[in-house]
């Protein structure tokens, strides 16, 4: 057995397994698939967690970016209508 096998190639090996109805080795290859599995969670637990920094990250800038655009619209409409007021006195 190679030490880098995949997920794929030990369920392809379960399959097989069941074709001959040879079961003698089914037990590790289960037991291997469960421990690749694990891993790999884990592995998205820790990435899932940075992400979801990311994201809130992301949702405080996207508010902070919808203030700074309503303000900008605030100040143009202000400018707007002081121009208004001056061509009309």
């Amino acid at each position: 057995m190679s030490m880098f096998r995949s997920l794929h190639t030990v369920l392809d090996e379960m399959r097989e397994c069941c074709k001959t109805s040879n079961y003698s080795y089914l037990m590790s290859l289960i037991e291997e698939a469960q421990h690749m599995s694990n891993k790999m969670e884990s592995k998205l637990d820790k990435r899932g967690h940075k992400k979801w920094k990311g994201k809130n990250k992301i949702r405080r800038l996207k508010t902070r970016i919808r203030e700074l655009e309503s303000a900008q619209l605030k100040h143009i409409n202000d400018v707007e209508r002081r121009e208004y007021n001056d061509t009309v006195a």
